[in-house]
């Protein structure tokens, strides 16, 4: 979990792509989950972040196109 201080950084990968149940391809998060990320507590953000391992855990890793 990446923390700055006691603020919870964005799981953001700079890939950003969403596919077409409007999950981003590169960190997972819902465009809902994407667009009201600034407005969560580091409490809800840390809730969303073990929802987010759980979700890579079930599509595995990234993969990066060649």
């Amino acid at each position: 979990m990446a923390e700055s201080g006691s603020k919870v950084l964005s799981p953001c990968v700079s890939l950003c792509c969403l596919d077409d149940d409007d999950v981003c391809m590169g960190c997972l998060r819902h465009v809902d989950e994407i667009t009201s990320w600034h407005g969560m507590s580091d409490d809800e953000r840390r809730e969303l972040l073990a929802e987010l391992e759980k979700r890579r855990e079930l599509v595995g890793p990234l993969k990066f196109p060649r």
